[in-house]
């Protein structure tokens, strides 16, 4: 296993944007009205394996605001899950 060159990024974007259903393409966008919608389906995507410079660009926010919606989720559940415990 390599490193993808960017032939392989260019078809992972391709393939990843003709899966989208026009509802996800409509929630993603960085004026959706809904904000708490849109990030949740960022962190999601994310957690499928989609990367930040992808989600960037599909949804027009910036590389750093979708690594702070990531990382935020990411130690609210951490929170969450030690409270369980």
């Amino acid at each position: 296993m390599g490193f993808l060159t960017s032939k392989d990024r260019e078809e992972i974007e391709k393939n990843f944007t003709s899966e989208l259903k026009e509802n996800e393409r409509r929630v993603l966008r960085k004026l959706h009205p809904f904000r708490f919608d849109r990030n949740s389906l960022l962190v999601d995507f994310y957690r499928r394996g989609v990367s930040v410079p992808l989600l960037a660009k599909i949804s027009g926010l910036s590389h750093p605001h979708i690594n702070r919606l990531v990382k935020g989720s990411r130690e609210k559940n951490l929170c969450r899950d030690f409270r369980e415990i």
